[in-house]
C-alpha cells in the first residue's frame, strides 16, 4: 500500500467515525475509493470498508451472489472467514439485497457481558439520499434527520428486532454506487415519516 493509499484510508476513518457519531449524515468516500480499489466483487466505497476495518485480528463474512469474493478478501486483508452469526463484520451486497433481513436476524448481537461483539454489516444499497421518509433520533441527532436508503423491505423491522435489547444488537454501515456512506449504530431509532409525523 503507498502512502497516499494510507492517507486516503485515514480519511475514510475520520469519516466513518463523523458517521457513525452524527446519524443520518452522509459521507461521500467517492475520492477515497479512487485510491483504494480491490479486484471488483462490491461497490468502491465497500472496498474502502473491507481495507480500513478488516485485519487478521477480526473475523469476516461475506454475503454474495460471487462466491469467489469471500476469499478474494481474506485472501486481501488476511481476516479470517467465520460463520455468518460468529463473524464480527458482515458484508451484504448488492446482489443480494433481498436476503438482508435475514442476515440481520442471523448475525451476533452480542452479548449481556460482551456487547461489543454485536456485528457491523457493511451493506450495499441502490442509493442515499438526505430528506426522504425515514425518520432518525437518539444519540448524536438533535431532534430528528430525515433520509432515505433505496433498497429491498423489511430490514428496518429486523433490525429493530435484532437491536431491542439495548446494548445488544448490530450497527450497519450503508454504501452507495456514488461512494457515499450513512451509519446506523443500534442506539438509532428509525420510523417512517407517516408514522413520527401523522397527519
Amino acid at each position: 500500500m503507498n502512502k497516499e493509499q494510507v492517507y486516503s484510508l485515514h480519511r475514510v476513518y475520520r469519516k466513518v467515525l463523523d458517521a457513525m457519531a452524527r446519524p443520518g449524515t452522509i459521507q461521500s468516500l467517492q475520492e477515497e475509493s479512487a485510491m483504494i480499489r480491490l479486484d471488483g466483487g462490491c461497490l468502491p466505497a465497500a472496498q474502502c470498508l473491507i481495507q480500513l476495518l478488516l485485519d487478521a485480528d477480526t473475523t469476516f463474512c461475506a454475503f454474495s451472489a460471487d462466491e469467489a469474493l469471500e476469499r478474494k478478501i481474506s485472501q486481501l486483508t488476511y481476516c479470517p472467514i467465520r460463520p455468518l452469526e460468529k463473524a464480527a463484520y458482515v458484508l451484504v451486497t448488492k446482489s443480494v439485497a433481498a436476503a438482508l433481513p435475514s442476515v440481520i436476524e442471523q448475525v451476533s448481537g452480542g452479548t449481556l457481558e460482551d456487547p461489543q461483539l454485536g456485528a457491523t454489516l457493511i451493506v450495499e444499497c441502490s442509493a442515499l439520499k438526505s430528506g426522504g421518509e425515514l425518520v432518525l433520533k437518539g444519540p448524536g441527532i438533535q431532534e430528528a434527520v430525515r433520509c432515505q436508503i433505496e433498497t429491498r423491505a423489511g430490514w428496518i423491522e429486523a433490525r429493530a428486532e435484532k437491536n431491542a435489547e439495548f446494548p445488544l444488537g448490530v450497527d450497519l454501515i450503508f454504501v452507495d454506487p456514488k461512494g457515499q456512506l450513512l451509519c446506523l449504530p443500534r442506539t438509532t431509532q428509525i420510523s417512517k415519516e407517516a408514522e413520527a409525523w401523522p397527519m
